[in-house]
């Protein structure tokens, strides 16, 4: 399952959203630094 960043979102809300925990996140989609997301990036939100 994927999700496209939206305006105002961060890391911790998604990982929220879909239940999941930030690091778990960081990992699938090879984020290099969690503070730094962006509008339009798809990410993968379940392994």
């Amino acid at each position: 399952m994927y999700y496209t960043v939206k305006p105002g979102d961060t890391l911790s809300e998604i990982a929220v959203l879909f239940h999941v925990a930030i690091y778990e996140l960081y990992m699938w989609n090879n984020i290099a630094d969690i503070d730094k997301i962006y509008v339009g990036q798809v990410l993968k939100v379940r392994n």
